[in-house]
């Protein structure tokens, strides 16, 4: 089954309340790249960002422009679907709590090291688990009914697409 409508690259864009979440979702980034600057010597925010989103989708912000076909000016999160905004923005503000009371107990700036450990303890936490495997079914199922785009590292989590889908994606 197709939605045939616009460009499929938008299609998340039709969501009821895509618009409220990609704004409440910028404060959550704006939240978790200000941690960085005031809480990590690295400011390595692409490193980071790939980090969590290999560990949610199993790919990395490159990889997934790549197979969205995105121009250099094109927003990631402006493509993605409004339930992977929340998880993502859940887990930035999150791991930046994590991040600043590791920063208070040591006294001083986190390495890039000290902050992969604090990634890995915080991704480790079982509820996790959930939205992880929630946003690659997501990622391979929409994305291949939708855009016609197959994630290669997510095909053993697809799964049919029904009405429902549809009509929690479009409200």
């Amino acid at each position: 089954m197709r939605i045939a409508t616009l460009d499929p690259k938008i299609i998340n864009q039709l969501a009821s309340e895509f618009l409220e979440t990609r704004e409440e979702t910028k404060d959550y980034r704006k939240d978790f790249t200000d941690c960085i600057n005031n809480f990590v010597a690295v400011k390595n925010y692409g490193t980071y960002t790939d980090m969590l989103y290999d560990f949610l989708f199993l790919e990395r912000a490159k990889e997934y422009r790549k197979l969205l076909n995105l121009a250099k000016k094109d927003f990631t999160r402006n493509y993605m679907y409004e339930e992977i905004l929340l998880t993502i923005g859940a887990f930035e503000t999150g791991l930046a709590g994590e991040i600043e009371k590791e920063f208070k107990k040591l006294g001083r700036k986190l390495t890039k090291n000290e902050f992969a450990n604090e990634f890995d303890k915080f991704a480790s936490q079982k509820n996790w688990r959930v939205y992880q495997k929630r946003a690659r079914r997501i990622m391979a199922t929409y994305d291949k009914e939708l855009r016609n785009i197959k994630h290669p590292k997510l095909i053993d989590y697809k799964k049919e697409f029904s009405q429902e889908d549809i009509k929690k994606l479009i409200g």
